[in-house]
């Protein structure tokens, strides 16, 4: 599904219906997202991670926006950058932290990570090089 914004929003207007978040939520439940996400078997609530309803929210937001590209910072162990790619399987993932998370990384052709020893500061890093459209950029910190 894909949604487009008919007027701007204003802070406390949302575009879609209580109806939308009850259909994706079905699909997320469906699917099986949450409980398809890559963790550790003595972690398996992802303790410190993407919960249950914050993993919907995401695939929620992710799913009605359907952004171009989307900025992540802090990918602890990469459950949430999964779910990232998992709401939107052709959106560039790009991906910020300093640490490479150890149980996801996104191997599309277009995904980029700055972590590790390539970590840069979100301040730091320089967008224009990466060419993105920065009107369908969703940025999740």
């Amino acid at each position: 599904m894909s949604f487009q914004l008919t007027k701007p929003c204003r802070l406390g207007e949302v575009s879609w219906t209580r109806k939308d978040m009850m259909d994706e939520f079905s699909v997320f439940v469906e699917r099986g997202i949450y409980t398809q996400r890559p963790v550790r078997a003595s972690n398996r609530k992802n303790t410190g991670g993407t919960g249950f309803m914050h993993s919907f929210y995401m695939w929620f937001i992710i799913r009605m926006l359907d952004p171009e590209h989307i900025i992540e910072s802090g990918a602890l162990h990469g459950v949430g950058t999964w779910m990232l790619r998992q709401a939107s399987p052709t959106a560039q993932l790009i991906v910020i932290s300093p640490k490479t998370p150890k149980l996801y990384i996104d191997n599309a052709t277009n995904s980029v990570y700055f972590t590790g020893d390539q970590f840069k500061d979100f301040s730091q890093v320089n967008w224009n090089c990466l060419n993105i459209n920065k009107a369908k950029t969703l940025v999740f910190f």
